[in-house]
């Protein structure tokens, strides 16, 4: 079986589904479950007279953060299973 299965998540409640049969799998074979956050990467916001509103980097960092934090959300429910985030 395998040694580690790779679970993207997405934020959508959909994507969060599939937990409870990545969870079974893993228990099953004893594997390592790797948690991938999957979020598009955002684009410069501009106001309405061209001057920049959010960049880049700080939205990125901000989407990480709350990524992170859905992860530690998901691995809550990963109990026992040994844990990989991404």
């Amino acid at each position: 079986m395998a040694k580690r299965i790779l679970t993207p998540i997405d934020g959508r409640e959909q994507s969060e589904g599939i937990v409870p049969v990545v969870a079974a799998l893993a228990r099953g074979a004893g594997s390592t479950v790797r948690l991938l956050r999957v979020f598009p990467v955002p684009e410069r916001v501009m106001g309405a007279h061209g001057q920049t509103i959010a960049y880049v980097d700080q939205e990125m960092t901000r989407l990480t953060a709350a990524g992170l934090d859905e992860l530690a959300h998901v691995e809550a429910q990963l109990d026992g299973i040994d844990v990989e985030r991404v």
